[in-house]
């Protein structure tokens, strides 16, 4: 299941930390005069009033105008008609969520992910320890790795299922990885010391 976004247009002093920005108008263009998207006239009589989008939409990491301090050509005032999506937590950057229940469903969405990665990998080995697994992968380094993972797949586009398969496949990759490197270690730690 995708998750659609509208586009906002809002005066810049409105912008939340954790908006998503997509462009900006000139400074000539008000609120009230601003063209906005998926209203467009058809013959272009509006084009001066238009946006100018970003190439790749970043999600603010201040609020108000700063956000756009290193993307816009122009100055950026308090009233400046930007365009901002304010997405789901499914979209949302750990560290930019807006309240409190948004970053526990984060928090809760990737433990379920690092749950069924354990899950996963001891139903295809029984001999390893469930309850190990889990531990292993809910430690700060793993719940880092998957929640930059997982919210990377989202902004590529990937639905939230897709993301969390993708987030979960890597750190089963990585923990076999790691695997087989201290096995390795150890069988030359081994060789050496016959």
């Amino acid at each position: 299941m995708s998750v659609t976004t509208a586009l906002h247009v809002i005066p810049a002093r409105d912008i939340r930390e954790g908006d998503m920005l997509r462009g900006y108008y000139v400074p000539s263009v008000t609120l009230d005069t601003a063209a906005r998207p998926g209203s467009y006239a058809p013959d272009w009589s509006d084009i001066d009033r238009r946006p100018a989008l970003l190439p790749i939409p970043d999600r603010a990491a201040r609020p108000g105008p700063a956000a756009f301090a290193d993307f816009a050509v122009h100055h950026i005032t308090d009233d400046s008609p930007v365009v901002v999506t304010r997405e789901p937590i499914s979209n949302t950057r750990r560290g930019c969520m807006t309240n409190r229940e948004e970053d526990e469903a984060f928090v809760e969405a990737i433990g379920r992910i690092a749950g069924f990665a354990a899950a996963s990998l001891h139903e295809g080995f029984p001999h390893l320890d469930l309850d190990g697994l889990i531990e292993t992968f809910t430690r700060p380094s793993a719940f880092s790795m998957l929640g930059t993972r997982y919210l990377n797949g989202l902004k590529r586009g990937l639905t939230p299922g897709q993301s969390a398969g993708e987030a979960g496949a890597a750190l089963i990759r990585l923990w076999a990885d790691s695997r087989l490197e201290a096995r390795a270690l150890l069988d030359s730690q081994k060789a050496a010391n016959a």
